[in-house]
């Protein structure tokens, strides 16, 4: 069911939507250390204050940022769980949808500055690791990690993959996939569909002689 939002509510959509659109690029491009609201409210053409509507402090509008990065990248995959095709060819699909997401021009603009957060994230965390920063940050992974899970669980179920965990599935993929999605985006390689299935044919099916 959709909620029909007030005219001061879309407004204060718009102006959060802003301020993370600008959060991203800042952060991004100086790291979180150097960053400051001064900069993210001047690029989003906000008063320093106005950022205090909507964010507690800058620890708070990076991990916002983040989130909202993050669920909006799984509302995409999602789309490919409509329909009903096998869990090989799901995950082919993702994969592309992911680097799509990070690669193009999106939400975050053409600096893919959601990606380049990611990458940094976890120098973040060893100079900012709060109580609060570290259980969100944990969040966004438990988040993010149980969407494959579920897809691989559900190819277990179904007998396309074999017994094991599907948590280590999705681990052991999502490392693989970030460090190709970091490949693409630093321009050390180009994404085609050659490249996409060898990924594929080493994760389901090894590299061992037959």
């Amino acid at each position: 069911m959709n909620i029909k939002l007030t005219r001061k509510e879309t407004e204060q959509k718009l102006h959060k939507d802003l301020i993370i659109r600008a959060s991203a690029q800042i952060f991004a491009e100086k790291g979180y250390e150097k960053t400051t609201l001064d900069e993210v409210a001047q690029l989003a053409e906000f008063s320093k204050g106005s950022l205090y509507n909507y964010f507690e402090n800058k620890e708070d509008l990076f991990l916002t940022t983040l989130e909202e990065g993050i669920i909006k990248l799984i509302e995409e995959m999602k789309k490919v769980e409509e329909g009903n095709i096998k869990v090989v060819d799901k995950i082919k699909s993702v994969l592309e949808i992911m680097i799509s997401y990070f690669h193009n021009d999106n939400l975050f603009s053409k600096h893919r500055a959601f990606f380049q957060m990611l990458v940094n994230e976890k120098r973040v965390m060893a100079c900012q690791a709060s109580d609060e920063f570290l259980t969100r940050m944990q969040q966004m992974h438990k988040k993010m990690s149980q969407y494959f899970v579920n897809i691989f669980q559900n190819g277990i179920d179904s007998h396309e993959l074999k017994n094991g965990s599907a948590q280590s599935y999705a681990e052991i993929f999502l490392g693989i996939i970030h460090h190709y999605v970091f490949l693409v985006n630093v321009g050390f390689i180009d994404f085609n569909s050659d490249k996409s299935e060898q990924i594929f044919d080493v994760f389901f099916n090894g590299v061992k002689s037959k």
